[in-house]
């Protein structure tokens, strides 16, 4: 019997290491730092539904996927730093889902994060901009890396470059939008089409559209979700890509003293919620 209940304790041990390191590989939380806040800006648990003390959202604060940031107010904004090294601006008036972002464990040092060239380790992070303006500077990925940046409009998928996006509601319904890209490259692939009646084949699915350094497109769609404009790269204006570049070089300023080992707390910190 006491080799029974021996063998039984055994196996609960290791069923419980190995979900433990399952969980670990496949849901890694990656922390994401509140660098800077002005105005009105709440962080919604998606789950409960819940918002979050105001406290909580304050420069220095820590929050991770699974929320949902809202700025209300012509002067609101929130900064945040990824701990893969991205930073974005989400401006007045926007919504942004951060739906996943998970990273892979990596070692601490005294660098500073914004000194890397690349992310610290791999990662998988995608965000949904629901309305609103957001800039965003993503540094260069590992390999085994996915950014994708999904709208109403369509999704961004990104290497590392920088970029800014906004989506706005169009008069009568759908949605109107601006992507910029002053540096690197994105893959911009707009939604599929809505769901054709019974019986009727479903048209292929929409290709990605290339959009190089310096370019932009305007993709637009219907209140059914319909495409109204394709996403067709063209040169973009001056002042926005330097608009741009502005919005993100006060970002960068505000964390770049911030270093890998801080980061590296701030993802001990996520994991242990």
């Amino acid at each position: 019997m006491k080799i029974i209940n021996s063998l039984a304790i055994l196996s609960l041990v290791l069923f419980q290491n190995l979900y433990s390191q399952e969980k670990e590989i496949s849901d890694p939380k990656g922390a994401i730092i509140i660098a800077d806040v002005k105005g009105a800006v709440s962080v919604v648990n998606n789950a409960t539904g819940q918002a979050l003390p105001q406290q909580d959202v304050q420069a220095g604060k820590l929050i991770f996927d699974g929320h949902t940031i809202k700025t209300v107010g012509k002067d609101s904004k929130i900064v945040l730093l990824l701990s893969n090294g991205t930073v974005t601006t989400l401006k007045a008036d926007s919504v942004l889902n951060i739906k996943k972002f998970t990273q892979a464990k990596f070692d601490p040092g005294a660098t500073k994060l914004a000194e890397m060239p690349g992310e610290p380790s791999s990662s998988d992070t995608l965000i949904d901009l629901n309305i609103g303006d957001m800039v965003v500077d993503i540094k260069k990925l590992d390999k085994k890396s996915n950014f994708n940046i999904e709208s109403p409009v369509g999704t961004a998928g990104i290497r590392g470059t920088r970029i800014g996006m906004n989506i706005q509601q169009a008069p009568g319904g759908g949605f109107t939008s601006k992507v910029t890209v002053p540096e690197g490259i994105i893959a911009f692939t707009p939604p599929p089409p809505p769901p054709p009646p019974p019986g009727i084949a479903a048209p292929p699915p929409p290709e990605p559209v290339i959009l190089p350094a310096g370019q932009a497109v305007t993709p637009s769609v219907t209140a059914t979700g319909t495409i109204s404009a394709p996403p067709v790269p063209a040169p973009a204006p001056p002042a926005d890509l330097a608009a741009v570049n502005q919005d993100l070089d006060v970002a960068q300023a505000g964390t770049a003293d911030i270093t890998v080992a801080e980061v590296a707390t701030a993802v001990e910190t996520v994991a242990e919620v």
